[in-house]
């Protein structure tokens, strides 16, 4: 398991990959938000704000059960540290499961928008 966050921010770092951004060093989950794990900021609009969260074992970011009112802003999932080349996340990129209601993926402007670059199919689910 990478991170489990329950109202805190949680900012630029690298979660799934090597210090270069380039390489997978895998987590089951990069982040994990279970029950009750509400009010979290994962990422942000500024750079230094982003998360680089690819190359884990099954979900990015996994939204669990009853999981409400996080904000997902700014991060590269499934990408290279560019943001250009994929490095996938082996099931996809974030994973809203049963009961995460009230979540925002990607904010209302470009800095905070959240690019899902692998596994496009099978980027949100």
């Amino acid at each position: 398991m990478g991170r489990w966050l329950n109202r805190q921010p949680d900012s630029g770092n690298r979660i799934g990959t090597d210090a270069g951004g380039t390489a997978p060093l895998p987590n089951v989950d990069g982040i994990w938000l279970g029950d009750g794990a509400n009010h979290n900021t994962i990422g942000g609009a500024a750079a230094e704000e982003r998360n680089l969260i690819s190359g884990n074992t099954i979900y990015g970011i996994s939204v669990n059960y009853s999981a409400t009112e996080n904000q997902i802003l700014g991060n590269f999932i499934g990408t290279d540290e560019t943001g250009s080349m994929p490095l996938g996340n082996n099931a996809g990129g974030v994973l809203l499961g049963s009961g995460s209601n009230h979540n925002t993926i990607g904010g209302q402007n470009q800095a905070q928008a959240t690019p899902l670059l692998s596994m496009l199919t099978r980027a949100l689910r």
